[in-house]
């Protein structure tokens, strides 16, 4: 009779002393900047005592997200490593750290599980790991949120317009770069370094694509989100810092609503 021996997966625990060297690498990685909503602005307010403005200014960004409609784009988290991240491998903000954060890897099992081996291959701690009960049954509370949050950013924050920026080419991206390079001096003067940064990794891919005489698109893998965060932050910093300070001044109730329904998850399932 045959035998056959099925894979053992052992359940996903978050240990990077374990898994990662220590290194925390889900924190630290080009190709995982969260994406934020307004409430984890709040909520790393609350926890850090910082106004949300203050921590727009340091802190924040832009992250762009592919949807089926195009390329969107979020507030997000710097990432290079995140600015939260204290003591390797330790998160000062863990108890308020943004959703999308506490949502990975669950995300990838939950709704990219055809991504599931890029990210086996980049993440040791999800290489032969399945999620526990408890941890999906948290993911499904959140992502049954994710929508309703959804909704009230794009009210009080988008004003009632999705943030659609369509297709994404070499030829606008570079366009999108030169002009947040002449704006960051005048309008985010504390982005100007990420946007150069941003700038000599764009030109070191395409001088790689132009010698080796490729056609199409410029590989930009791992570094997308940071060349077209960056030059998006420098564009929208001031009228995305004046929407959060209208947030501050009228609406925080209603975030404060939304915080404690996330606080009772996050307690209910230990996360």
């Amino acid at each position: 009779m045959l035998e056959v021996r099925l894979p053992v997966l052992r359940q996903f625990v978050c240990d990077p002393a374990k898994y990662c060297e220590g290194k925390s690498l889900c924190c630290q990685n080009h190709d995982t900047p969260p994406g934020m909503n307004v409430i984890d602005f709040y909520r790393l307010s609350r926890k850090t005592g910082q106004p949300v403005t203050e921590i727009w200014r340091e802190n924040g960004t832009v992250v762009p997200v592919l949807t089926q409609g195009g390329w969107i784009i979020a507030l997000g988290l710097r990432h290079n490593p995140c600015p939260y991240l204290s003591n390797v491998p330790d998160c000062a903000v863990h108890d308020s750290r943004p959703l999308n954060c506490a949502f990975f890897p669950f995300s990838v099992f939950l709704t990219r599980r055809d991504q599931l081996p890029y990210y086996q291959r980049i993440y040791p701690c999800i290489d032969g790991a399945q999620p526990t009960g408890g941890q999906i049954r948290f993911s499904a509370k959140l992502l049954a949120l994710f929508n309703e949050l959804g909704e009230v950013e794009v009210k009080y924050f988008w004003q009632g317009i999705d943030p659609v920026i369509g297709e994404m080419n070499t030829n606008k991206l570079g366009s999108l770069l030169k002009t947040a390079q002449e704006l960051a001096p005048r309008e985010a003067p504390h982005a100007v370094a990420s946007i150069a940064t941003a700038w000599e990794l764009y030109l070191s891919r395409l001088r790689i694509h132009q010698a080796a005489g490729s056609q199409g698109p410029v590989n930009l893998e791992g570094f997308f989100h940071q060349i077209v965060g960056s030059a998006l932050y420098a564009l929208c910093y001031r009228e995305f810092a004046a929407r959060l300070s209208e947030i501050e001044k009228f609406h925080l109730s209603v975030f404060a609503a939304l915080n404690d329904r996330i606080v009772a998850i996050f307690r209910k399932y230990g996360m």
